[in-house]
């Protein structure tokens, strides 16, 4: 198997030079660990331990962050619910600050666009404006003008299947 050539044959060998029965057995040093004079540092003794312990400290610490983000996305949910249930969600807009309308008295009608812009608004028919009158190819003025009129009396029809009544009004 190797190209060597024995030197000596197994019969040949001193037996006294190499044991005897006397002797007692001697392990070298790196077997008995007595070369370890010094005592391991902590990053070694973390690093046999994960050795060690791998599988079982991985799928442990994979749990533990896993039970973190689902407790905290909890705790953020119920505190948001919460949130919104009292009514105290930052705005998000200017106008959402503004005072809001005055509650009004039993039995009244309550104006709910008080202190709004809305509250300006026209209502009803002289809510509709048209815009002006010009011809637009291929129409002619007049043309533009009598659809606009047809459009207006059909947006201001008691008989349509959406009307509502105006803001005020006694149904």
């Amino acid at each position: 198997m190797t190209t060597e050539e024995p030197t000596a044959s197994p019969a040949d060998v001193d037996r006294p030079a190499v044991a005897t029965r006397d002797d007692s057995v001697r392990l070298p040093s790196w077997m008995s660990g007595q070369d370890a004079a010094e005592p391991l540092t902590r990053g070694e003794r973390a690093r046999l331990v994960w050795a060690r312990h791998r599988g079982k400290l991985l799928v442990g610490f994979v749990i533990l962050l896993l039970l973190a983000l689902v407790a905290g996305t909890a705790v953020l949910g119920h505190l948001t619910v919460e949130r919104i249930r009292a009514g105290t969600q930052p705005s998000a807009s200017p106008l959402s600050s503004a005072s809001p309308p005055p509650s009004s008295q039993v039995g009244e009608p309550r104006d709910l666009y008080a202190g709004s812009p809305a509250a300006n608004f026209a209502v009803g028919e002289a809510a509709i404006v048209l815009p002006p009158v010009a011809a637009r190819a291929p129409f002619s003025a007049a043309e533009v003008r009598a659809a606009l009129t047809q459009v207006r009396k059909a947006l201001v029809s008691p008989d349509r299947a959406d009307h509502r009544p105006a803001a005020g009004a006694q149904p």
